[in-house]
């Protein structure tokens, strides 16, 4: 499986004179606590993290909070604004990480949808000649039917479906829809706010002016794929649109990982209701959320 949650780490990053005031005061579990937060906050939303959420990080490294609070606070290795905090390392490792990421997407999207183009023109004129073969053999064979009728015939046989008329039919199979929300890593996301998805397609369809690239239903179903596929810069786009589009999102308190809900690295029930809040904790045995 792609491990798309990496980061950087220098090999020389123990000689930071930060990191060596850290070690000389907290020793190398000091050391080994700021790369668990780091590790924590990669997985975060923007790479920053409430304050709250050092409790989690103290529970899953099995150290008390205030051990965690002296890590973060103490050596200048964070920065705190507005009760949350990040790693500007982190940031800016992650940024050139993320440009990268996005140039990439984009210009693979680009050569697909120019290899789909070249794919669909070939098909498309071998069918033409096909059809026109056809229609010949037929006026050589049957002295009743005109050349009119002939052409007629052809212009039928070829006509396009539109490819919205593609769009709506693939909307209505649950079966590929259920797929797709499972590869697309969107989870109940993808059924609550499938609508503005199917909008934001639509929009980027004629946008592009890719309109004439869709020329069956598996030609539609393909480019959704794409279009939604995790890491790609129209999917970053696709949940900007969800974002904007929900004014309360009751799951804003978890973290999608390969379709799986978590928090703070720990994977929840399907069958769990939202994260109420930032401090809850899934309680196993009793079912429910804890604070």
């Amino acid at each position: 499986m792609k491990n798309d949650k990496y980061f950087q780490h220098d090999v020389s990053a123990c000689g930071n004179v930060k990191l060596m005031a850290l070690i000389d005061k907290e020793g190398m579990k000091g050391y080994g606590i700021y790369w668990v937060v780091l590790e924590f906050l990669r997985q975060q939303e923007s790479y920053l993290s409430p304050l709250k959420m050092l409790s989690f990080v103290a529970h899953r490294a099995k150290v008390t909070r205030k051990f965690v609070e002296r890590v973060v606070m103490d050596y200048d290795l964070f920065v705190i604004e507005k009760e949350c905090f990040y790693s500007p390392g982190m940031h800016k490792r992650m940024h050139t990480y993320d440009q990268k990421t996005l140039a990439n997407s984009e210009n693979a999207r680009k050569a697909a949808i120019a290899k789909w183009q070249k794919i669909r023109e070939n098909k498309h004129a071998a069918a033409m000649q096909r059809e026109e073969k056809r229609g010949e053999e037929t006026i050589s064979c049957c002295c009743t039917t005109t050349s009119a009728d002939a052409s007629a015939a052809s212009a039928k046989l070829s006509e396009i479906v539109s490819w919205e008329c593609h769009v709506s039919e693939a909307m209505k199979d649950r079966s590929w829809l259920e797929l797709e929300a499972m590869h697309s890593g969107l989870g109940r996301q993808f059924f609550q706010h499938l609508p503005i998805i199917v909008e934001a397609f639509r929009n980027h369809v004629r946008t592009y002016g890719t309109e004439h690239t869709i020329l069956s239903l598996r030609d539609m179903k393909s480019y959704f794929s794409n279009f939604i596929k995790r890491g790609s810069a129209t999917r970053k786009m696709v949940e900007e649109v969800i974002k904007a589009a929900s004014a309360v999102d009751v799951y804003r308190y978890e973290t999608l990982v390969d379709g799986r809900r978590t928090y703070c690295g720990v994977n929840i029930p399907e069958e769990a209701p939202p994260r109420p809040n930032p401090d809850s904790r899934w309680n196993e045995q009793a079912k429910r959320w804890e604070r």
